[in-house]
């Protein structure tokens, strides 16, 4: 009799075993997909089309143009959408 319970314990186990696997195969094809997404997404994004797009862009220029870590907001200056150049007008994220 112990025989018999065993093989049923190692059936379970295996099932067990099997589900988990496959639940560890969705959730990784799940992400997988979500992030290609998103990185088809980001590279097919305008940045003119938006609310604050090129706002935000000119704050990630500026800060890969100055080097800083923190930005001195009062020398933020927008971008040209169309030829990506700074403007004279004031970036409005920098406004206090």
């Amino acid at each position: 009799m112990f025989a018999v319970s065993n093989i049923y314990a190692v059936s379970h186990e295996r099932k067990s075993e099997v589900a988990a696997n496959i639940g560890r195969r969705v959730y990784v094809l799940v992400l997988l997909l979500f992030v290609l997404a998103a990185t088809l997404a980001a590279a097919h994004k305008d940045i003119r089309l938006g609310f604050d797009e090129v706002a935000h862009a000119s704050y990630v220029a500026h800060l890969q143009q100055s080097g800083e870590t923190w930005s001195n907001f009062d020398d933020m200056r927008m971008l040209d959408p169309s030829s990506f150049h700074f403007t004279d007008e004031a970036n409005y994220l920098a406004v206090r």
